[in-house]
């Protein structure tokens, strides 16, 4: 049976001088029905190579983006992979 992934994201916006830094989107992935974290799962950007693997707690980061529209994976063995649509606005925190 494959199980939901929870894909929860935070779109974190930086405030740094540095034009090059760009923006970042962190969040967390979780097993839906446990809420236990998913260590080593893939989340990336469909249709890049842009994306990042999750730490022991479940947390990733993608760092360095410029503000537009992405739509966002993520994946994880014995799990049904999850899309979300993001939007990263300068000076906004999104919230999903």
């Amino acid at each position: 049976m494959i199980r939901k992934l929870a894909f929860f994201f935070l779109a974190f916006l930086s405030f740094s001088i540095s034009a090059a830094s760009g923006e970042a989107i962190v969040g967390r992935v979780t097993d839906a029905a446990t809420e236990q974290p998913l260590p080593g799962a893939n989340v990336f950007i469909v249709d890049t190579f842009i994306g990042a693997s999750t730490d022991a707690q479940g947390r990733f980061s993608i760092v360095g983006l410029q503000p537009g529209e992405y739509l966002l994976k993520a994946g994880y063995i014995g799990y049904k992979s999850v899309q979300k649509a993001v939007r990263i606005i300068i000076g906004d925190t999104l919230s999903v």
